[in-house]
């Protein structure tokens, strides 16, 4: 058992959606994870690693000349590193071999035409990229105390945000990036997601002298990678000389302009959450979200609500049956459970139980995750955390 009770926002969307799948794969619970998991997860997977490297911070001052090859070799590593998790459980059928060999090649396609598109958009710096942040929660009824369980270890919050920028304004967003297929993810999804909502809460409790702004959702569509025009050249809208520093955080001095324009008085001003920028080519489309920072606050409370349901040992988990039930992973379990069969037995030869103590306090700081990055770029980036 782990010292650390750790909450995870997509666990707890899970929670709210239906308790048994929630039970099923939360590592507070049976820690089920799936064993050969589907070509779409590798590649989204692979697309978002890619990014990582693409936006890493210690490499957000080079030249994208330099960096665009390295991106291009973190998707290939990554597509690479999956398939050999899943020949060490079973071989690639011929279907999974020509299914690899295309999502390889979208990637490819993706990737080049994404760095075109986002050259021309990107100016903003880069202070986390692939990035955990730890938090305590806060006891709603008594803020200044920390939630723990009742057997008194502590509880913290958990989450993995795909990358926080810093914009020209010294604005700090939350940035999701997303492999889409079909049609992109409609505006009241995009503004109504309870996980993005909790990275801008948890990220101002582990940084308290931050206001998170509000957050990106980077979306990048399957359909019509491959049949886009040839890259030719790519246009920067912000030159990357390697000399000097880019960033000047002019706004974090307050000598430095009228307070009623400073990130404080601009988030305060924000009374909902809305849309103020959505910019799209028909295959990538970026759209930015304000966040209202007494949404954020609710969504806080709401964490710690769920926090003290889920540390109940004997919670109850019924199932919820609806429409994402088609796309559930453990829908086969379920339906053979609901059928009175042996749904242990399906459960046992589509999954794996995770260690319990696979994903702990060290998650804080990962060795692997960041020697793998820092392979590519060297020391992490000095960022101003000072106060606003």
């Amino acid at each position: 058992m782990s010292w650390t009770f750790i909450i995870r926002p997509r666990e707890l969307r899970k929670y709210e959606r239906c308790r048994r799948e929630w039970d099923f794969s939360s590592q507070v619970r049976q820690r089920y994870a799936i064993k050969l998991p589907s070509i779409e997860w590798v590649f989204e997977k692979a697309i978002r690693d890619a990014l990582a490297v693409y936006y890493f911070p210690a490499m957000d001052d080079w030249n994208r000349a330099i960096v665009r090859p390295l991106t291009m070799k973190g998707f290939d590593r990554s597509m690479k590193e999956n398939r050999t998790a899943h020949e060490k459980i079973a071989p690639y059928t011929p279907e999974e071999e020509r299914a690899y060999d295309e999502h390889v090649a979208l990637g490819q396609a993706m990737l080049a035409n994404y760095f075109v598109w986002a050259a021309a958009l990107d100016d903003f710096d880069s202070l986390f990229a692939d990035h955990d942040i730890w938090a305590p929660i806060p006891d709603p009824e008594q803020p200044t105390q920390d939630l723990g369980t009742l057997d008194e270890r502590p509880m913290r919050y958990m989450g993995r945000m795909d990358q926080l920028v810093a914009d020209p304004d010294d604005e700090l967003w939350v940035v999701d990036h997303r492999v889409v297929k079909g049609d992109w993810i409609s505006n009241e999804e995009l503004i109504e997601d309870e996980v993005m909502r909790s990275h801008c809460w948890h990220t101002q409790i582990a940084f308290p002298q931050w206001i998170i702004a509000g957050t990106i959702t980077n979306e990048l569509r399957v359909d019509g990678q491959l049949d886009a025009p040839p890259v030719s050249e790519v246009v920067e809208k912000d030159q990357r000389t390697m000399i000097g520093s880019r960033h000047i955080n002019t706004r974090r001095s307050p000598l430095a302009m009228d307070p009623t324009a400073a990130p404080a008085a601009r988030s305060a001003a924000t009374e909902f959450d809305q849309i103020t920028l959505q910019q799209d080519n028909g295959l990538f489309r970026r759209t930015v979200i304000r966040r209202n920072q007494d949404g954020l606050r609710r969504t806080g409370t709401r964490v710690a609500e769920h926090a003290m349901e889920i540390r109940e040992p004997d919670i109850a988990v019924p199932p919820t049956f609806a429409a994402h039930c088609l796309t559930c992973e453990f829908k086969e379990v379920c339906d053979t459970m609901e059928a009175g069969g042996d749904w242990q037995a399906v459960l046992d030869a589509n999954f794996y139980q995770k260690a319990a103590d696979a994903e702990d306090e060290s998650l804080r700081h990962s060795d692997h995750r960041v020697g793998t990055r820092a392979s590519l770029g060297g020391m992490m980036k000095v960022i101003n955390l000072g106060h606003r």
